[in-house]
Protein backbone atom coordinates (compact mmCIF):
# COMPACT_ATOMS: atom_id res chain seq x y z
CA UNK A 1 0.00 0.00 0.00
CA UNK A 2 1.51 3.40 -0.63
CA UNK A 3 -0.35 5.03 1.47
CA UNK A 4 -2.59 8.39 1.36
CA UNK A 5 -1.78 10.73 -1.72
CA UNK A 6 -2.84 11.57 -5.47
CA UNK A 7 -1.05 8.78 -8.20
CA UNK A 8 -0.92 8.10 -11.80
CA UNK A 9 -2.34 4.95 -13.15
CA UNK A 10 -1.07 4.37 -16.71
CA UNK A 11 -2.70 1.49 -18.70
CA UNK A 12 -0.75 0.36 -21.90
CA UNK A 13 -2.12 -2.23 -24.48
CA UNK A 14 0.85 -3.14 -26.88
CA UNK A 15 -0.56 -4.70 -29.79
CA UNK A 16 3.37 -5.42 -31.48
CA UNK A 17 5.25 -4.74 -34.58
CA UNK A 18 3.14 -3.37 -37.81
CA UNK A 19 2.75 -6.36 -40.05
CA UNK A 20 4.57 -8.45 -37.76
CA UNK A 21 1.57 -11.02 -38.20
CA UNK A 22 0.70 -10.66 -41.81
CA UNK A 23 0.12 -7.59 -43.79
CA UNK A 24 -3.65 -6.52 -42.04
CA UNK A 25 -1.62 -6.45 -38.41
CA UNK A 26 -2.05 -2.52 -38.11
CA UNK A 27 0.33 -2.96 -34.45
CA UNK A 28 -0.44 -0.97 -31.97
CA UNK A 29 1.09 0.61 -28.63
CA UNK A 30 -1.62 2.56 -26.28
CA UNK A 31 -1.51 4.18 -23.06
CA UNK A 32 -4.18 5.53 -21.08
CA UNK A 33 -4.01 7.03 -18.02
CA UNK A 34 -5.82 8.10 -14.69
CA UNK A 35 -5.29 10.28 -12.03
CA UNK A 36 -6.47 8.49 -8.45
CA UNK A 37 -6.68 10.26 -4.86
CA UNK A 38 -6.03 8.34 -2.16
CA UNK A 39 -7.39 9.70 1.33
CA UNK A 40 -7.07 8.31 4.53
CA UNK A 41 -10.35 7.37 6.29
CA UNK A 42 -11.62 9.51 9.75
CA UNK A 43 -10.13 7.20 12.42
CA UNK A 44 -12.20 8.73 15.18
CA UNK A 45 -15.58 7.09 15.15
CA UNK A 46 -19.29 8.36 16.33
CA UNK A 47 -22.23 5.73 16.42
CA UNK A 48 -25.41 6.58 16.65
CA UNK A 49 -27.30 5.58 19.50
CA UNK A 50 -30.14 4.12 18.23
CA UNK A 51 -31.00 2.96 14.38
CA UNK A 52 -34.21 1.16 13.51
CA UNK A 53 -32.88 -1.27 10.70
CA UNK A 54 -36.00 -2.87 8.28
CA UNK A 55 -36.21 -6.42 6.72
CA UNK A 56 -35.60 -6.78 3.23
CA UNK A 57 -38.34 -8.52 1.11
CA UNK A 58 -35.96 -11.78 1.20
CA UNK A 59 -36.51 -11.38 5.39
CA UNK A 60 -33.01 -10.71 6.23
CA UNK A 61 -30.22 -7.79 5.75
CA UNK A 62 -26.69 -6.95 6.62
CA UNK A 63 -26.27 -3.95 8.79
CA UNK A 64 -23.73 -1.99 7.05
CA UNK A 65 -20.93 1.13 8.41
CA UNK A 66 -23.05 3.58 6.53
CA UNK A 67 -26.29 2.75 8.77
CA UNK A 68 -24.61 3.05 12.27
CA UNK A 69 -22.15 5.45 11.58
CA UNK A 70 -22.43 9.45 12.23
CA UNK A 71 -20.98 11.68 9.49
CA UNK A 72 -18.87 10.91 6.42
CA UNK A 73 -16.40 8.65 6.47
CA UNK A 74 -15.13 8.22 2.75
CA UNK A 75 -14.17 4.77 2.14
CA UNK A 76 -16.20 2.58 4.20
CA UNK A 77 -14.51 -0.64 3.17
CA UNK A 78 -12.33 0.66 6.12
CA UNK A 79 -14.84 0.19 8.69
CA UNK A 80 -16.87 -3.10 10.31
CA UNK A 81 -19.69 -3.91 12.08
CA UNK A 82 -20.47 -6.34 14.72
CA UNK A 83 -23.32 -7.21 16.63
CA UNK A 84 -23.92 -9.27 19.82
CA UNK A 85 -27.16 -10.80 20.17
CA UNK A 86 -26.37 -12.37 23.45
CA UNK A 87 -28.04 -10.53 26.83
CA UNK A 88 -26.56 -9.06 28.26
CA UNK A 89 -25.67 -7.36 25.11
CA UNK A 90 -22.13 -5.35 24.74
CA UNK A 91 -20.11 -7.95 26.15
CA UNK A 92 -20.08 -10.28 23.25
CA UNK A 93 -19.62 -12.73 21.61
CA UNK A 94 -19.51 -10.31 18.84
CA UNK A 95 -20.53 -11.55 15.07
CA UNK A 96 -21.24 -10.24 11.51
CA UNK A 97 -24.01 -8.10 11.54
CA UNK A 98 -26.80 -9.77 9.96
CA UNK A 99 -30.35 -9.91 10.60
CA UNK A 100 -33.28 -11.96 10.15
CA UNK A 101 -36.58 -12.78 10.91
CA UNK A 102 -35.95 -13.90 14.18
CA UNK A 103 -34.41 -10.74 15.49
CA UNK A 104 -37.52 -8.61 14.83
CA UNK A 105 -38.67 -6.62 17.79
CA UNK A 106 -35.39 -7.07 19.63
CA UNK A 107 -32.76 -4.29 20.48
CA UNK A 108 -29.02 -5.64 20.58
CA UNK A 109 -25.62 -3.45 20.58
CA UNK A 110 -23.59 -2.91 17.82
CA UNK A 111 -19.67 -1.80 17.10
CA UNK A 112 -17.85 -0.20 14.35
CA UNK A 113 -14.11 -1.14 14.14
CA UNK A 114 -11.88 1.10 11.84
CA UNK A 115 -9.91 -1.20 10.44
CA UNK A 116 -6.54 0.62 9.96
CA UNK A 117 -6.38 2.07 13.47
CA UNK A 118 -8.78 -0.17 15.70
CA UNK A 119 -10.84 2.48 16.74
CA UNK A 120 -14.09 1.37 17.71
CA UNK A 121 -17.86 2.87 18.50
CA UNK A 122 -21.36 1.85 20.36
CA UNK A 123 -24.50 2.14 19.60
CA UNK A 124 -27.68 0.14 19.52
CA UNK A 125 -30.25 -1.26 17.32
CA UNK A 126 -33.82 -2.52 17.03
CA UNK A 127 -34.97 -4.72 14.42
CA UNK A 128 -38.40 -3.99 12.32
CA UNK A 129 -40.46 -5.73 9.53
CA UNK A 130 -42.38 -2.72 7.97
CA UNK A 131 -42.82 -4.45 4.46
CA UNK A 132 -46.57 -5.45 3.82
CA UNK A 133 -47.83 -9.14 3.59
CA UNK A 134 -47.75 -9.99 -0.61
CA UNK A 135 -51.39 -11.26 -1.00
CA UNK A 136 -52.41 -12.62 -4.60
CA UNK A 137 -56.27 -13.15 -4.62
CA UNK A 138 -57.59 -15.57 -8.01
CA UNK A 139 -61.07 -15.57 -8.86
CA UNK A 140 -63.22 -18.67 -9.73
CA UNK A 141 -66.38 -20.18 -10.32
CA UNK A 142 -68.68 -22.47 -8.84
CA UNK A 143 -71.94 -23.96 -9.14
CA UNK A 144 -74.82 -22.03 -7.74
CA UNK A 145 -76.24 -24.44 -5.69
CA UNK A 146 -72.95 -24.86 -3.58
CA UNK A 147 -74.17 -25.35 0.11
CA UNK A 148 -71.09 -23.55 1.93
CA UNK A 149 -69.29 -20.38 0.67
CA UNK A 150 -66.73 -20.71 3.18
CA UNK A 151 -63.14 -20.68 2.32
CA UNK A 152 -62.37 -23.82 4.15
CA UNK A 153 -65.06 -25.26 2.68
CA UNK A 154 -64.36 -24.35 -0.66
CA UNK A 155 -60.53 -25.62 -0.39
CA UNK A 156 -60.67 -28.39 2.22
CA UNK A 157 -63.83 -30.12 0.65
CA UNK A 158 -63.81 -29.10 -2.93
CA UNK A 159 -60.55 -28.57 -3.68
CA UNK A 160 -60.00 -25.12 -4.75
CA UNK A 161 -56.55 -24.53 -3.96
CA UNK A 162 -57.14 -20.91 -5.23
CA UNK A 163 -60.18 -20.33 -2.29
CA UNK A 164 -57.44 -18.88 0.35
CA UNK A 165 -55.08 -16.64 -1.17
CA UNK A 166 -51.73 -17.20 -1.28
CA UNK A 167 -49.31 -14.83 0.76
CA UNK A 168 -45.90 -14.14 1.56
CA UNK A 169 -44.28 -12.70 4.25
CA UNK A 170 -41.35 -12.59 7.25
CA UNK A 171 -43.83 -13.26 9.83
CA UNK A 172 -47.04 -15.38 10.42
CA UNK A 173 -49.93 -13.39 8.72
CA UNK A 174 -53.99 -13.55 9.96
CA UNK A 175 -56.21 -13.96 7.19
CA UNK A 176 -59.75 -11.96 7.07
CA UNK A 177 -62.28 -11.70 4.73
CA UNK A 178 -66.09 -9.29 4.30
CA UNK A 179 -68.37 -10.62 1.60
CA UNK A 180 -70.81 -8.56 -0.74
CA UNK A 181 -72.72 -9.52 -3.28
CA UNK A 182 -74.02 -8.66 -6.81
CA UNK A 183 -76.78 -10.49 -8.85
CA UNK A 184 -76.35 -10.84 -12.07
CA UNK A 185 -78.43 -11.16 -15.41
CA UNK A 186 -79.41 -13.97 -17.44
CA UNK A 187 -77.07 -13.42 -20.47
CA UNK A 188 -74.35 -13.84 -18.08
CA UNK A 189 -74.15 -17.13 -17.18
CA UNK A 190 -74.04 -16.44 -13.39
CA UNK A 191 -77.08 -15.73 -10.70
CA UNK A 192 -74.61 -13.85 -9.09
CA UNK A 193 -70.64 -12.83 -8.06
CA UNK A 194 -69.16 -13.00 -4.63
CA UNK A 195 -66.91 -10.12 -4.29
CA UNK A 196 -64.42 -11.38 -1.53
CA UNK A 197 -62.59 -8.75 -0.13
CA UNK A 198 -59.56 -10.43 1.81
CA UNK A 199 -57.09 -8.43 4.38
CA UNK A 200 -53.78 -10.01 5.89
CA UNK A 201 -52.32 -8.49 8.78
CA UNK A 202 -48.88 -9.76 10.21
CA UNK A 203 -47.39 -9.90 13.30
CA UNK A 204 -46.26 -6.42 13.17
CA UNK A 205 -49.43 -4.77 12.06
CA UNK A 206 -48.23 -4.10 8.44
CA UNK A 207 -51.25 -5.10 6.35
CA UNK A 208 -52.70 -5.72 2.76
CA UNK A 209 -55.59 -6.83 0.43
CA UNK A 210 -57.17 -8.23 -2.34
CA UNK A 211 -60.63 -9.14 -4.15
CA UNK A 212 -61.54 -12.27 -5.20
CA UNK A 213 -64.67 -12.64 -7.58
CA UNK A 214 -66.50 -15.61 -7.02
CA UNK A 215 -68.90 -16.47 -9.87
CA UNK A 216 -72.05 -18.64 -9.31
CA UNK A 217 -72.58 -20.46 -12.40
CA UNK A 218 -76.44 -20.80 -13.36
CA UNK A 219 -77.40 -24.38 -14.36
CA UNK A 220 -77.44 -25.41 -17.59
CA UNK A 221 -81.40 -26.10 -19.91
CA UNK A 222 -81.55 -29.48 -21.34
Amino acid sequence: SQGPGQYLVVYTVNGGTPKAFGPNDPGCTQSVFTFVNVIATPTNLVCNDLVYVSLDADCTVDILPDDVLEGTYGCYDDYIVEIDKTFPIGNGPWTPATVNTGDIGKTYQVRVTHLVSGNKCWGNVTIEDKLEPVLSCENFTIPCNTPNLTPSYLKNTLNIAVAIPAFTDCQSVTLTYTDTETDRDCASGFSKTINRKWIAVDASGNSSTCLQLINLRRPGVD
